[in-house]
C-alpha cells in the first residue's frame, strides 16, 4: 500500500535538503512524501524549492502546495506558521497514502530501508525495531 511520509518543518534550513533526501532515498516501494513548510523565517522554503525544483500547484485557502519537478512523489506545503498538529491536518487533506507517518519531523533522518521494515514487520508480525537519530 501507498505510504505518505508527512515531514513538518520550521526554520529547518540547516537540515532540511539532507531529511527529504534520505527519506525519497528510502526503498519502500510506494512513497509519498509531503513537507509542510510552517511559516519558516529562515531560508528553508527557498532551499526546497530551489532544490527540488518546485512549481506552483494548488492554492488551499490557508495553504500552498508546491510539486518537485526533481521527483514526482514530492509535494511542499507552504504556510503561515501554525504549529505542528495544524501543519500535519493540512497534509492529512492532501496525502494519497493508505498507510500515514507522521512521526518524522526536521531534522530527523531514517535509512534508507526503514519505512519498507517497518511495514514488512507489520504484514508479517515479525518483530523489529526502528530507531531515528537527530545529527547534532
Amino acid at each position: 500500500p501507498k505510504l505518505s511520509v508527512l515531514i513538518p518543518c520550521f526554520n529547518e534550513s540547516r537540515v532540511i535538503v539532507n531529511n527529504a533526501l534520505a527519506v525519497l532515498r528510502n526503498t519502500y516501494p510506494e512513497l509519498e512524501v509531503i513537507i509542510i513548510n510552517d511559516g519558516s523565517k529562515d531560508q528553508t522554503f527557498e532551499l526546497l524549492k530551489n532544490t527540488f525544483d518546485l512549481t506552483s500547484g494548488s492554492d488551499h485557502g490557508s495553504f500552498q502546495v508546491y510539486r518537485s519537478g526533481q521527483f514526482n512523489n514530492l509535494l511542499v506545503i507552504d504556510q503561515k506558521n501554525v504549529g505542528k498538529s495544524r501543519s500535519l491536518n493540512n497534509a492529512l487533506q492532501i496525502c494519497s497514502g493508505s498507510l500515514v507517518s507522521t512521526n518524522l519531523c526536521a531534522p530527523s533522518c531514517v535509512a534508507s530501508f526503514s519505512l519498507e521494515a517497518v511495514w514488512l514487520s507489520m504484514v508479517t508480525s515479525a518483530p523489529i525495531a526502528a530507531a531515528i537519530f537527530t545529527p547534532m
